[in-house]
């Protein structure tokens, strides 16, 4: 009898000891509060990207349509692909693919289309996607 009193005792004892809970709470809720913490920090960079992506595919429209043909100094698609990469931060050039079109010509009065896309990739495989492309587009009057 007295083994199992103190068998019986012990368990007892375990079930009210808390000593060491907080550090099972934490390994079973910190890999999940990582997981989330990279996540949106994934998020973010797309969307800041994006936001960049967007910005110099503008800033390289505002150019391309005071560069026409009767310009000084007209503009062409590598000038313009140059353009969107000094003004964009955190772009890959590998990643980059700028196409301009002149509709009809590159004269005053016609139509520039800019269109830009970036192949953005997770930095980790933790989320399981394929890479895929952000993209942005402007089209504008040259103006001379």
């Amino acid at each position: 009898m007295n083994g199992r009193r103190f068998f019986k005792s012990s368990a007892v004892e375990l079930r009210s000891d808390t000593r060491g809970v907080t550090a099972i709470e934490f390994s079973l809720i910190m890999p999940v509060f990582l997981l989330l913490i990279y996540c949106f920090m994934e998020l973010g960079r797309l969307l800041f990207l994006q936001n960049t992506l967007g910005h110099a595919v503008y800033e390289a429209e505002r150019y391309a349509i005071v560069h026409g043909s009767t310009s000084s100094a007209p503009t062409d698609l590598s000038e313009i692909r140059e353009l969107i990469l000094d003004k964009s931060i955190m772009l890959e050039s590998d990643n980059l693919t700028v196409s301009v079109t002149f509709s009809p010509d590159n004269a005053a009065g016609s139509l520039v289309e800019i269109d830009a896309s970036y192949q953005f990739d997770f930095i980790t495989g933790l989320i399981p996607m394929d890479p895929f492309d952000i993209e942005a587009t402007t089209v504008a009057t040259i103006a001379y």
